[in-house]
């Protein structure tokens, strides 16, 4: 049951960095607008929602694993008191007393079973929120740099426009131009 865990938090996780390695690329993210930011955003909170979806199913199979052994062990500890009683090995008290003294260490199992398991759902769903918080901040630095990135590009097409021969020597000016020149020249 671990091991598949761990293989679909990888994938999962690797779905998420796919996503980032696109958004990380400053020459496409420049060219994309609030739209695809906003759809980013929406396939990175799938995947955290995929990536909690496995914790959560876990956690789950972690216990019904543990209900199925408390419901085997106990049906098992009942068909052993039945089989001695049957064959009268020991009086009822004395069965009773050895069964009791089974059924208290298979409890005391199942209690640090329940612990261990639950420690765990905690570790693993600590770590979630902490992949959570920082693939927000990740997505939040990105949306500022294509900000920044956007902000640039407009300032320096500016720069060039307002450079270009089309400011600087417009052909409404030039023909003006030679006008005057060849009106002051006659």
């Amino acid at each position: 049951a671990s091991d598949g865990v761990v293989d679909a938090l990888v994938e999962v996780d690797q779905q998420t960095a796919a996503i980032f390695d696109e958004l990380n690329k400053d020459a496409l993210l420049v060219t994309k607008d609030a739209e695809y930011l906003t759809e980013t955003w929406e396939a990175i909170e799938g995947t955290l929602k995929d990536r909690h979806k496995v914790i959560r199913d876990f956690g789950e199979r972690l216990e019904g694993l543990e209900q199925n052994r408390a419901r085997t062990a106990g049906g098992e500890l009942r068909n052993l008191v039945d089989t001695l009683l049957r064959i009268a090995f020991k009086s009822p008290g004395e069965i009773e007393r050895v069964v009791e003294g089974d059924a208290f260490e298979l409890n005391a199992v199942i209690i640090a079973n329940r612990k261990s398991h639950a420690e765990l759902l905690a570790l693993l769903e600590k770590k979630d929120v902490g992949v959570g918080l920082d693939a927000i901040e990740k997505w939040r630095l990105r949306r500022e740099a294509w900000r920044q990135l956007r902000h640039d590009r407009a300032v320096r097409e500016f720069w060039e426009d307002l450079e270009s021969q089309k400011f600087v020597n417009p052909p409404e000016r030039s023909s003006s131009c030679l006008l005057y020149t060849s009106d002051a020249a006659d």
